[in-house]
Order: C-alpha cells, then sequence, then structure tokens
C-alpha cells in the first residue's frame, strides 16, 4: 500500500504544477457564467425538486449495484457458488458497467433523452434484481452470470447519466455540487445496505440449517 501511495502521489504532483485552473479563453457560453459558492449552491440544490428526485432515483439504483458487488460473495455462496465464482460475477459486472456507461453515454449526448435513460436504467435493474432471485435458486453459473451483467451494464450507467442530467437540470449551480451530493447519496444509501443484506443471507442460511 505504502507503493501504491507513493506512486498516486508521483502522479498527482504534476497535476497542480502544470495544470491551468481554467483554459485562457473560455469553452462555451456557459462557463462564463458565475457560478454560486458552496452554500450557496446546497441551498439551490435542497429546493430544486427535480434535484432531489435525481438524487433519490440515482443514489438507490447506483447504491444498491454497490452493495451488491461487496457483498457478492456472501450473496452466491449458500447458493452453492464459489468464491472463483464470486469474483468472476465481480469481473463481469464491472466489464459490462463500462460498457453500458459508454453505450448509454452515447445514446443521452446523442438524443439529450436523460430522463427516459435514466428511466430504462432503473426499470432494467429492477427487472434483474427480480429474476436474479429467482435463477439463484437454480445454481446456475450462467443464469447468474447473465443477470449480474445485465444488471451491471444498466445501473453503471446511471451514475455518468446522473451527473450529466444534474449539471443540466441544476444550473447556474457548479458541477462539484450537483455530482458531490450525487456521488455522496449513492455511498450512504449503498453502505446502509450491505449489513441489510448480510444480515437477510445470514437469516436464510441459518433457517436452511434449521430445516
Amino acid at each position: 500500500m505504502l507503493i501504491e501511495a507513493i506512486l498516486a502521489t508521483a502522479l498527482c504532483a504534476p497535476l497542480f504544477i502544470f495544470f491551468r485552473e481554467r483554459p485562457p479563453t473560455p469553452p462555451s457560453s456557459s462557463a462564463e457564467v458565475s457560478r454560486e459558492n458552496f452554500i450557496q449552491g446546497v441551498k439551490s440544490l435542497m429546493k430544486n425538486k427535480s434535484f432531489l428526485w435525481l438524487i433519490v432515483v440515482i443514489g438507490v439504483g447506483f447504491g444498491t449495484l454497490n452493495a451488491i458487488g461487496t457483498v457478492i460473495e456472501s450473496v452466491v455462496h449458500p447458493f452453492g457458488l464459489s468464491e472463483v465464482n464470486a469474483a468472476d460475477l465481480g469481473i463481469i459486472m464491472i466489464m459490462l458497467g463500462l460498457a453500458g456507461s459508454v453505450a448509454l453515454g452515447i445514446f443521452a449526448e446523442k438524443t439529450k433523452k436523460y430522463k427516459v435513460a435514466v428511466g430504462a436504467c432503473n426499470l432494467a435493474g429492477i427487472i434483474s434484481f427480480a429474476a436474479l432471485i429467482g435463477v439463484l435458486y437454480t445454481q446456475s453459473m450462467v443464469g447468474v452470470s447473465v443477470l449480474i451483467g445485465f444488471m451491471g451494464f444498466f445501473l453503471t450507467a446511471l451514475l455518468p447519466l446522473g451527473l450529466e442530467f444534474a449539471a443540466e437540470a441544476t444550473f447556474p449551480v457548479g458541477e462539484a455540487n450537483s455530482g458531490g451530493l450525487l456521488i455522496a447519496m449513492s455511498q450512504v444509501i449503498g453502505a446502509a445496505q450491505v449489513p441489510s443484506v448480510i444480515i437477510l443471507i445470514s437469516t436464510k442460511f441459518s433457517l436452511d440449517i434449521y430445516y
């Protein structure tokens, strides 16, 4: 870890030395608009109903994906899948998540239909979660892999879509404010779900042993 910390610090140092805070010429007309400071920005966001709905939708979807990714081994182990299977499922989730972020990001950028894209991702996530519950009982690695990949493809894309959607919906509030709150909500929801999932799995496993 010390080597990683040294390497990360060495790579970040040139950023503070050579990178400018802003380009000499504004890249767009919106870049010339003065932004609110952090406190004022947060107050504006808390009064923006569209942002509050968005932060809940993105937070629940992406936060739940993070929770599943954190406890994936505990989820699949009671159903006969091994640690190696759990690692493979994590890789599938990440790789297809990256692909989904690119594909859905391009779709949203070209069509500007961020609301449709976010809604489709959440609907796909609900369907995949419901199907995963049933498929786990079949102990089929192929079936679980397909659903985990499907889940990762759509729910991972929620974060980049949400960041862009929030920036559009809350302008002229700074992207750092809206994006920061969006990510924070996702992490809080994900962290809150982890112990709940572990308790449910432990209860299910204990009942199976008892009966």
